[in-house]
């Protein structure tokens, strides 16, 4: 995604949409997160409308003027442009021009308050309220992704009993108890979770590789996601 640099080309395009899809409800939670507490989170209304806004002024100018991608993490790229957003003086000037008819991307309001619902009371920090939310949106977009992989391969059902240990919610379940539904010995399906999860990991890597500059960083990336949900 660090393509949504390059101006007017069809891979910038693209790139804004795969961000628009990612990135909306990090964007909107924060916005409704926002100095929560002290009477300067947004409502519900203006949330969505901001959320719209900011990504229909990323589809109008085709990128972040002046926002370097090479300064950091796309997460944190994107975190950068959304705080200079809410603060610019353009928002007020253009107040009456959001959506101008046109719904840049569409936005889940109920899955929006799904979400900021479950915020912890005590969570009042909106940065890393965003960064949660960009890990979560990240983890269930790949897990997503796998399971339609497996589908194409005709073994959803196989993803549809290995998934929840991927995701950590097997509960006490055990492989022999999953073979026997798939017609496997144990040993089988315990090789084909680690399939799974090294399908998983592979995608996740790819999909990472696209918001940061290098190898090293990706690995970087990796452990500050997981260490984002080792902190809930």
């Amino acid at each position: 995604m660090l393509a949504v640099g390059g101006h007017h080309s069809g891979e910038a395009a693209a790139a804004l949409e795969q961000l628009c899809q990612l990135y909306w409800l990090p964007v909107y939670v924060f916005i409704r997160s926002r100095g929560r507490g002290r009477g300067r989170g947004r409502g519900v209304e203006e949330a969505e409308d901001l959320t719209q806004s900011f990504f229909a002024t990323l589809i109008e100018r085709q990128g972040f003027d002046g926002v370097s991608p090479e300064r950091g993490a796309f997460r944190a790229f994107v975190l950068a442009a959304l705080k200079r957003f809410l603060v610019d003086d353009w928002r007020k000037q253009t107040r009456q021009k959001r959506g101008g008819g046109q719904v840049p991307i569409a936005i889940d309001r109920d899955l929006g308050e799904q979400r900021y619902l479950q915020i912890p009371a005590t969570e009042d920090d909106p940065d890393t309220l965003f960064e949660r939310q960009w890990a979560a949106a990240l983890l269930d977009r790949m897990l997503r992704q796998l399971g339609e992989s497996y589908a194409r391969d005709g073994k959803s059902r196989q993803f549809e009993l290995l998934s929840p240990y991927l995701a950590g919610t097997n509960g006490d379940r055990p492989y022999a108890a999953i073979a026997g539904e798939l017609g496997i010995s144990e040993a089988g399906a315990r090789a084909a979770m680690a399939r799974v999860r090294n399908r998983f990991a592979r995608m996740l890597r790819e999909e990472i590789a696209h918001t940061v500059e290098s190898e090293s960083e990706v690995e970087e990336e990796i452990q500050h996601l997981f260490r984002l949900f080792a902190r809930r």
